[in-house]
């Protein structure tokens, strides 16, 4: 896989990592109960977690600091 393919499934990926949790934020405010507003809570976490992920391992491939 070539850096212009890298960089390309890179950026396609954040965008829909942020896209994903930013729908399940605006979610939040029409969760049924507390336990579906949690399980939202937790999922948006964890699309967050791995978006910081991929952005250390893309900044680490480029040579530049975490």
């Amino acid at each position: 896989m070539t850096l212009l393919q890298l960089s390309r499934q890179y950026r396609r990926t954040a965008c829909l990592l942020g896209r994903r949790a930013r729908d399940l934020e605006g979610c939040l405010g029409r969760a049924a109960d507390e336990q579906t507003a949690r399980s939202l809570q937790r999922r948006i976490l964890l699309l967050r977690q791995e978006q910081r992920e991929l952005n250390q391992t893309w900044r680490q491939l480029q040579g530049r600091p975490s």
